[in-house]
């Protein structure tokens, strides 16, 4: 039986399915503890459009997943707040966005952390792509 900490972070839906710009994510406790004071913050790595080429921007989430626990098999949602400001980009070259979460053990005095990553990609006369891609990239 395994009882280390398990959290996973994976694509939800678009909300808005027109705006691929508009994921949701999903966050779930797939451990058999509980996980306290779950935090995921986004950090834009970056983004290339037509109109844009930024990056490096962090955003801390809001509600409903800022200091919440998370008990097994409990999901919680969250999405990027700035992906909103990209609503008109242009076409997509690519956009590169890292969920960072972190959380803590009821026995454990001290927050573990997770990274979870993700990319847009657009295809032109295709709808644009999200993926998750491993953390090392």
């Amino acid at each position: 039986m395994n009882i280390a900490p398990q959290l996973s972070v994976s694509l939800g839906t678009p909300v808005n399915p027109a705006a691929g710009w508009t994921m949701d994510f999903n966050v779930v406790n797939t451990g058999k503890l509980d996980l306290g004071d779950v935090t995921v913050d986004c950090l834009l790595e970056a983004v290339k459009t037509e109109k844009y080429s930024v990056g490096g921007i962090a955003v801390r989430n809001g509600p409903p997943l800022v200091g919440r626990t998370l008990s097994p098999g409990e999901r919680g949602t969250t999405y990027c707040a700035f992906l909103e400001t990209f609503k008109n980009p242009g076409r997509t070259e690519y956009a590169r966005i890292a969920l960072r979460s972190e959380f803590m053990l009821k026995v454990i005095p001290w927050k573990l952390k997770r990274v979870f990553k993700f990319e847009l990609r657009e295809i032109p006369g295709l709808p644009p792509t999200w993926e998750q891609i491993p953390s090392g990239r």
